[in-house]
């Protein structure tokens, strides 16, 4: 576990003169790819499985759609900061579509075109 704690020690280290949002979406995305990492491992599927990725055609069209709510209502979905989109609940259908497009190769690599894994 020695290894462990020098890897959070350098992490800490890392984002301490980050703003809160973003050391707390470091800390966020470090958990979901350890988490993503584990499954791979064990082979695990998630308990509840999620809806379909978008293809890309899909994800280009849905980056196009007007956010229906929330604090960027009125902004194209392809506008709004990738974190926002990715908390969103699943109780209406845009949402639902929001969370499909989040699963997209599209999304995943605006994600990695800005950074976030």
């Amino acid at each position: 576990m020695a290894l462990l704690d020098e890897v959070m020690e350098l992490a800490e280290a890392m984002v301490a003169g980050l703003p809160d949002r973003d050391r707390d979406t470091f800390w966020r995305c470090l958990s979901n790819a350890a988490g993503k990492r584990i499954r791979q491992r064990v082979q695990m599927k998630p308990d509840k499985p999620g809806p379909a990725a978008m293809t890309e055609e899909e994800a280009i069209s849905f980056e196009k759609t007007i956010i229906p709510l929330g604090h960027y209502k009125g902004e194209q979905v392809r506008m709004a900061p990738l974190e926002y989109l990715a908390n969103l609940s699943d109780d209406v259908p845009f949402i639902r579509d929001l969370k499909r497009y989040v699963r997209s190769c599209r999304y995943a690599g605006r994600c990695r075109s800005q950074g976030i894994e």
